[in-house]
């Protein structure tokens, strides 16, 4: 594979970078770049309050780029999208708060049997079975498969999801 060539790219860019060390840019939001931002942020769960940062952040260098003056409404609404990515990745990511460490276990491995069918070695790898020690982790895996929220394919030696834990 050939590596791409940037050339374009940073001749475009740094002299307006550079330019930015000597006459820094103020683009301020309109009333309706605002609103676009207040209003998704007052729609945020809890503990993603700090989440309109990144959208102001997104906002403020989508409007350089775009050579803007002021951030827009539409602007706005294109770094909420992009904040909201953010938002939905963490949100995915992030292990569900667990009473006890085998039930933090069980929520990695159901994680990774999310993303599709795959070996018990590559179950203990990807949902971390090092951390815990292999005998808290067996223990969390019995406990799917007895329960069967997990299974085994018959022709092969990868385990699936069944079906999801039941949530209280």
């Amino acid at each position: 594979m050939n590596p791409p060539n940037f050339t374009a790219l940073q001749e475009s860019f740094h002299p307006r970078i550079r330019a930015l060390a000597d006459v820094p840019a103020k683009i301020v939001p309109t009333e309706g770049a605002t609103k676009v931002i207040s209003e998704w942020s007052d729609g945020l769960p809890a503990g993603c309050e700090r989440m309109n940062v990144h959208a102001w952040r997104s906002g403020l260098l989508l409007a350089w780029l775009k050579r803007e003056e002021t951030i827009t409404a539409k602007t706005a609404e294109d770094a909420v999208k992009l904040a909201q990515y953010q938002v939905d990745s963490h949100d995915y990511y992030r292990v569900k708060a667990a009473e006890n460490v085998s039930a933090k276990v069980q929520e990695q491995i159901l994680r990774v049997l999310r993303k599709g069918p795959t070996s018990k070695r590559h179950l203990q790898q990807f949902s971390h079975a090092s951390r815990v020690g292999t005998e808290v982790w067996g223990y969390a895996f019995a406990g799917l498969v007895k329960n069967g929220n997990i299974a085994q394919h018959k022709d092969s030696e990868e385990y699936f999801l069944v079906h999801e834990l039941d949530e209280v």
